[in-house]
């Protein structure tokens, strides 16, 4: 008895497969372009602009506005926690903030028998642009 080859069709991928992957890897790609475009915008936004002269002694922090602008919603971090608000800063002028008036949110106020380590100045400055410095006691 002769057998017959039986011609088998040849298997066919989905092609619909190969589609879905690549609109897959097409919205990845996307989304990793705008994260990044969102992070480098975010950066520009926060670069310390503010000109700012720190000294300190055993009771104060004094803190001078050397840009030629008024600083609005000027709120001052001692050591991470401890914080100041004003309501401004002019031009040229130096303020004089006792280290007792910087208070946890808790109302721990800081110790003067502490050291100071390190300094953030965050205010509204032209344009309601945000600036902020970070400073370090020396």
């Amino acid at each position: 008895m002769l057998e017959m080859a039986q011609e088998t069709e040849p298997v066919l991928e989905n092609p619909r497969k190969g589609f879905n992957a690549c609109r897959l890897l097409a919205v990845i790609a996307l989304v990793l372009i705008f994260a990044a475009a969102l992070t480098k915008g975010s950066l520009n936004i926060h670069e310390p602009t503010l000109k700012v002269g720190v000294t300190a002694n055993g009771s104060y922090v004094n803190v001078t506005n050397n840009d030629s602008f008024l600083w609005t919603d000027v709120r001052m971090v001692l050591n991470t926690d401890f914080k100041y608000n004003t309501q401004s800063i002019e031009p040229g002028t130096t303020i004089s903030v006792a280290y007792s008036q910087y208070v946890k949110d808790d109302g721990t106020k800081f110790s003067p028998y502490s050291q100071a380590i390190d300094l953030y100045i965050n205010a509204i400055i032209e344009n309601d642009q945000h600036s902020y410095l970070f400073y370090y006691f020396p």
